[in-house]
């Protein structure tokens, strides 16, 4: 898995997380790294994006921490 095209995917809403459940979780744990530097470099972090890449980044955190 490409971790650049899958983060692609989760923001344009091509692939949900539930999908990335059969990951490992050093996978998991750098898509997750991903989301949190870009939702850390929003100029807004009151706008929808900044709200899509908070959501996503606390979905990826919950099934981090289930595994």
């Amino acid at each position: 898995m490409k971790i650049d095209q899958t983060i692609e995917k989760l923001i344009d809403r091509h692939m949900y997380v539930d999908e990335l459940s059969e990951e490992d979780i050093n996978t998991l744990k750098a898509i997750g790294w991903q989301f949190a530097l870009m939702w850390r470099h929003t100029a807004d972090k009151s706008s929808k994006e900044a709200n899509d890449l908070g959501a996503i980044l606390m979905q990826i955190k919950t099934l981090v921490k289930s595994k």
